[in-house]
């Protein structure tokens, strides 16, 4: 099991990796995400950029570029609007609703 302490703006989130995908809690509340979500703030949490998360997901793990980001925007959407977390990623979140909006 891998537990990944990700800071988003005054709250640090602790970031689980399970079999389905990930658990995510600040303690009060939790959500969960897939395996996607896990390796998108896995590596946000290492300094990568959205853009270059999504183009090595795309490119090493030979998953659908549209998919990625798809289901990128929909778990930062759906987990915003549930916890308020992310929200000092507004600028990460921002592109891909800009890309997901371009999608087929």
């Amino acid at each position: 099991m891998n537990i990944i302490n990700f800071e988003d703006g005054d709250k640090t989130l602790r970031i689980r990796k399970e079999k389905f995908g990930c658990v995510i809690s600040d303690g009060t509340m939790y959500a969960e995400g897939n395996s996607l979500a896990f390796d998108i703030l896995n590596n946000l949490n290492n300094g990568y950029s959205l853009d270059e998360i999504i183009e090595y997901i795309h490119k090493e793990l030979n998953v659908d570029k549209v998919q990625v980001i798809k289901d990128a925007h929909n778990f930062f959407v759906e987990t915003y609007e549930q916890t308020k977390w992310f929200g000092s990623y507004k600028k990460e979140m921002e592109f891909i609703r800009k890309q997901s909006g371009n999608m087929p």
